[in-house]
């Protein structure tokens, strides 16, 4: 049981906004009223204001208690990994293989960011004249572009090697996704392009 309280402590994060909420509550509270009930124990506005810290995080970690299972880790005290990293070397050294890049961009790439999620999920985001490209990969055989939207036009087709899923709306796509020698990928793009264009950007990851 110990163990576990300080399992929890250790994931407890309380906002400074939701602390500066409490905190105005209990400072606008008129303690003096009551002041000649408290002699006794010589309070004051800054022992209440510790006081009242401790009782509210002892209410959060034994609200979290009542919640868990003891035997397993609850599925919302699970903390997202998510790293930045400042070149595709360093985020394959992240996760554990080496992370592909996609090259024909439809448009001037001002800025490229790295990110790994849980240490083995490679995100790449390619930015300019406010237009964006999402690159994903992983290992496994699962959609990794966490997008489920339902679109009106979905079409497997073929690009060079891989055999990829294309998603949109009138004939314009935003999303590919596709399975490769046991990595999955997806490609997303948030204005919508052309077949031709979505399958020369998938065609170039390498």
């Amino acid at each position: 049981m110990r163990n576990k309280y300080h399992e929890i402590m250790s994931r407890v994060q309380v906002t400074p906004q939701m602390h500066d909420r409490i905190m105005r509550k209990i400072m606008d509270m008129d303690f003096d009223e009551k002041q000649d009930k408290w002699k006794f124990l010589n309070f004051d506005k800054r022992n209440l204001y510790v006081a009242a810290c401790f009782v509210f995080l002892f209410a959060i970690v034994f609200t979290m208690i009542n919640k868990l299972d003891l035997d397993t880790e609850s599925p919302q005290l699970a903390t997202h990994d998510v790293r930045e990293h400042l070149s595709v070397k360093e985020l394959s050294s992240n996760v554990g293989y080496r992370v592909k890049e996609v090259e024909n961009i439809p448009f001037k790439v001002d800025k490229t960011t790295y990110f790994s999620y849980w240490g083995n999920m490679a995100e790449t985001i390619y930015s300019g004249e406010n237009k964006v490209v999402v690159f994903r990969m992983t290992k496994g055989d699962e959609d990794v572009s966490g997008n489920y939207n339902v679109f009106n036009d979905v079409k497997n087709v073929h690009a060079g090697s891989y055999n990829v899923t294309i998603k949109g709306n009138n004939g314009l796509y935003n999303l590919a996704t596709w399975q490769f020698n046991r990595f999955s990928y997806s490609l997303e793009i948030d204005h919508a392009i052309t077949e031709s264009e979505m399958l020369k950007m998938v065609q170039s990851v390498h």
